[in-house]
């Protein structure tokens, strides 16, 4: 992991100072929609992958709304990111330190054949990264951040002449984020 997270700077570090663009007029340029792609390690207990895709707008220079969906898998379980994420970008320049404040809930998409699961998860964390807006219609984007998992699931067994308690497990989890994102401009 800290592997990971070395390449990740290197190759942020080498694109932001390789293509130095200074004609770009960053006045207007970043009001209005954008979408995003990225991948990231979750750390933890178990590590995992996790990629997303964002839709959002631009509030001006500093603010970001932006909807997320992604796909994340976790002990054994494949779960849907469906969040809301608040960017605020400090600096007005070509490269800007970032803050980002993101919750949602977490859909799980497997389910057991022999009984019916009411799966769910909440999710709320937050991150610092830097962006490089150096580019004319895309940006680089790296953060580090925590989120916070809730995750419940209640299993409904099925017995004719019986009647079973329902079984509901809880998990609280803490983990890590590390996320290398591609933000394309309209």
């Amino acid at each position: 992991m800290k592997a990971f997270f070395t390449i990740l700077s290197v190759v942020f570090l080498v694109t932001t100072t390789a293509f130095n663009q200074e004609n770009i007029d960053y006045s207007n340029k970043y009001i209005g929609y954008n979408q995003r792609v990225s991948a990231g390690i979750l750390g933890g207990d178990r590590s995992s992958l996790s990629i997303q895709v964002n839709n959002g707008v631009s509030l001006g220079k500093h603010m970001e709304l932006t909807t997320v969906f992604g796909y994340e898998r976790f002990y054994n379980r494949n779960y849907i990111p469906m969040l809301l994420d608040f960017n605020y970008l400090i600096l007005k320049g070509p490269v800007t330190p970032l803050v980002k404040i993101n919750g949602g809930y977490m859909m799980d998409l497997d389910r057991n054949r022999m009984s019916i699961s009411e799966n769910y998860g909440l999710t709320s964390g937050g991150s610092i990264g830097v962006r490089s807006r150096k580019f004319e219609h895309f940006q680089l984007s790296t953060y580090i951040g925590y989120r916070f998992l809730f995750l419940s699931k209640k299993e409904l067994y099925y017995c004719h002449w019986c009647t079973l308690p329902e079984p509901v497990t809880e998990m609280h989890l803490n983990r890590v984020e590390l996320r290398l994102e591609i933000t394309f401009n309209e």
